[in-house]
């Protein structure tokens, strides 16, 4: 079946069940705002994960650092 075949078979199919172009149209353009909606929320969460994971390594090596900090003064204090 050739492109505009489908077309017309496709815009008769609509137009049984009761749906027009401009009712076929608002649809498309919701469906493509909550489209958008959705891909932002998902890169926003993204980035929300991102930066939990930024977070928790800048955590990890402030916990080497005091830990490093506390061995050195413990082996000072055992030299003493």
């Amino acid at each position: 079946m050739k492109l505009g075949e489908q077309r017309k078979l496709a815009t008769n199919i609509l137009m049984e069940h009761g749906i027009t172009a401009s009712s076929s149209l608002q649809v498309s353009r919701r469906a493509n705002f909550e489209n958008k909606l959705s891909s932002r929320s998902v890169q926003r969460v993204n980035e929300m994960i991102d930066n939990y994971k930024r977070e928790l390594e800048e955590y990890r090596l402030r916990l080497l650092q005091m830990e490093n900090v506390e061995i050195q003064r413990m082996g000072k204090e055992s030299a003493y």
